[in-house]
């Protein structure tokens, strides 16, 4: 008896998305080429893109030639190094045009994870996918010529951006 019992309790999967799991703020608006945060700010945030686009990009401390690391379009998450207890960012976010963003502070994220166990393991599959994104990328650079890595990036922005 007690175990049909188990057998009827819905359970979410940990692996879900982290949208069905984190509730919905209301966004903030940018204008383009507004920054949303810069290197020197502390990661207290994690950040989705609503609507719009957003650049994220670091600036070297010995020519201070920007490195765009990635452009995050809608439904995506950005500034996850408040996950890692960073200090600061170390890298700055930017419109590239009239955006909306989503923000959850990192003090609500401990208590929404401690309130909703599932969203842990959601918020860290989405970091290991970034992980292997930025991987894959890397590996282009190491064996890839310009043509190859040029339509890579092209086919990788079609697929986000239509």
């Amino acid at each position: 008896m007690a175990l049909a019992a188990t057998n009827t309790l819905q359970t979410i999967d940990a692996w879900e998305d982290p949208l069905a799991l984190l509730p919905r703020r209301k966004p903030q608006q940018f204008e383009r080429d507004q920054t949303i945060y810069s290197p020197e700010d502390l990661a207290e945030s994690l950040y989705l893109v609503v609507d719009g686009a957003v650049k994220i990009s670091r600036i070297s401390s010995e020519t201070g030639r920007e490195t765009v690391i990635d452009v995050e379009a809608s439904e995506s998450f950005f500034g996850i190094s408040c996950l890692l207890h960073a200090s600061e960012r170390g890298e700055q976010a930017i419109a590239l045009e009239r955006s909306q963003v989503m923000e959850w502070h990192v003090s609500d994220l401990r208590e929404l994870i401690a309130r909703t166990p599932e969203l842990g393991p959601a918020l860290m599959r989405m970091v290991a996918h970034k992980l292997v994104e930025a991987d894959s990328r890397i590996e282009s650079f190491a064996n890839d010529h310009i043509p190859r890595r040029l339509v890579k990036a092209l086919l990788r922005l079609g697929e986000r951006f239509g």
